[in-house]
């Protein structure tokens, strides 16, 4: 008797027979065994069925008024391969059997068997088919869990073939193959780039040595995405008839990245209460320098032999003030007044202010949005000003006289998009990736903060600024993303 507890849905039974009573016969045979009969005189309509309707098991004649079983089979093979067919006949013979069982056929019945026998093959064939149910359901399933899993698995054989994967990073095999592919070399899987880069047999046997180390972190230069960093964990698979290793590739390149960002909140954290000590005791004299400098200047002409050297006195004090000043900012950011800012109305006026500063002269600044949007942006209206000036800013420097500096804006999706781009030398290969460290600067004179500053009010507006060079000038080119607010019912003016 078949479980009915364990049949989590009815199994459905198809009759395909011209004969009305055997049908009817066979169709009671399957209500006592808790089992949904459905029947079809012919061929034609038996492939209705199976199309319209899920089907478990079939029943069929042999001969049919409009073709034959082994018809039946060969339509449903490929397409239903969970159906599980027995072939019934009035009249046996050895060679219709063979065929039928060659054809694919689960079982081979005359219709004059016992209803002991009958039965037996249906519940045999029921049996099967909720065996290919079950194992239907747990690929299914299978499939969902690997889905759902951000680590690459590469089932390795002991011949180093490659048996299953589910297919997540380009560097571990191509996301377009297919389980067609499988199995496969491990080595032919692998691209050239991380092939040679490990000891891939050493793993899999110090794997199956009982040796679970975690492997020192893989690290690919990509020059699309940048450095990528994969660490990587083989593991033996026990119990298996056949000896297999599993290996776990983990892509670590998000969560070093935010460990390294914490890491610098802590160091500014500390780096921001020693500039607060350090500006307490250096801004009063400063101030007391830059009062008495002015105070002498009052008292020299213009002419005076000493009128240079005063006037070089309160140079060097504002410059040191501006140093303090974004020292400060660096290390301990004022807290916002959260806001909507308009990006187009703040690129606008920051071009209209940049072309009134002292590095534009000579020099043309031009603001080109590239679409008709108004994207707004929830953050600090001052300090988003600050970041962006400090970017224009350091394009104009950057540029030579007669140059040119060019912002773009644009919308694309939930992202506002900010490119600053200028005609100077552009930025070394070998500096790109420091431009953004603090105190690192190429300009005479400058405090290598101002794209520090940039990068920090970026980050914290959820936003991300990348570098790179300009096609359209030659120079260096900044792209700033920020989220913008999605679809608001009504965004105050940012004067309210």
């Amino acid at each position: 008797m078949i479980d009915a507890g364990y049949i989590r849905a009815p199994v459905t039974v198809l009759i395909v027979d011209d004969n009305r009573d055997f049908a009817e016969n066979v169709a009671d045979l399957a209500r006592l065994q808790s089992l949904r009969p459905v029947i079809a005189s012919g061929l034609a309509e038996a492939l209705e069925r199976v199309r319209r309707e899920p089907i478990d098991v079939a029943i069929v004649d042999h001969r049919l008024p409009d073709g034959k079983g082994t018809d039946f089979l060969a339509e449903t093979r490929e397409a239903y391969p969970d159906l599980v067919t027995v072939f019934v006949t009035g009249f046996f013979s050895s060679d219709t059997t063979v065929t039928a069982l060659n054809e694919g056929a689960f079982a081979f019945v005359t219709k004059d068997s016992e209803p002991e026998q009958f039965m037996d093959a249906m519940n045999r064939a029921v049996q099967n088919a909720l065996l290919k149910r079950e194992n239907r359901s747990l690929r299914v399933t299978q499939q969902a869990i690997l889905a759902g899993i951000p680590d690459q698995l590469l089932l390795v054989d002991d011949r180093m073939n490659v048996i299953s994967s589910n297919r997540r990073f380009p560097d571990f095999g191509p996301l377009e193959a297919s389980e067609a592919d499988l199995p496969c070399p491990l080595q032919k899987l692998l691209s050239k780039r991380v092939r040679n880069r490990y000891d891939w047999v050493g793993l899999i046997q110090r794997a199956h040595l009982g040796e679970e180390l975690l492997e020192p972190n893989l690290i690919v230069r990509d020059p699309g995405e940048g450095t990528l960093i994969y660490n990587i964990r083989c593991t033996p698979v026990v119990g298996h008839p056949v000896r297999l290793a599993l290996i776990r590739i983990s892509d670590m390149t998000r969560q070093i990245d935010l460990e390294r960002r914490i890491s610098e909140s802590e160091s500014l954290a500390k780096v921001g209460r020693l500039v607060a000590i350090i500006a307490h005791e250096i801004r009063n004299p400063i101030t007391g320098i830059r009062a008495l400098a002015q105070l002498l200047q009052k008292h020299h002409s213009e002419d005076d032999s000493d009128r240079e050297s005063i006037d070089e006195i309160l140079a060097l004090t504002v410059r040191m003030t501006s140093t303090l000043a974004d020292l400060l900012q660096y290390a301990r950011p004022r807290e916002r007044r959260e806001q909507p800012v308009n990006m187009r109305r703040l690129a606008s006026e920051l071009v209209t202010q940049g072309r009134r500063w002292p590095s534009c002269e000579g020099r043309t600044l031009n603001f080109r949005p590239e679409d008709e949007s108004e994207p707004v942006v929830m953050g600090g209206r001052e300090r988003l000003f600050s970041a962006f000036s400090n970017l224009i800013d350091n394009a104009l420097q950057a540029s030579p006289e007669g140059g040119l500096v060019i912002v773009r804006l644009n919308q694309r999706g939930p992202e506002c998009r900010i490119v600053v781009e200028d005609s100077g030398p552009g930025i070394a290969e070998k500096d790109v990736h420091r431009v953004f460290d603090p105190f690192f600067s190429k300009r005479d004179g400058g405090t290598g903060l101002g794209l520090s500053i940039a990068k920090a009010v970026v980050e914290e507006h959820g936003g991300g600024i990348c570098v790179g060079r300009s096609g359209l000038l030659g120079g260096a080119l900044f792209e700033v993303r920020l989220p913008i607010i999605q679809k608001p019912a009504r965004v105050p003016a940012e004067d309210e």
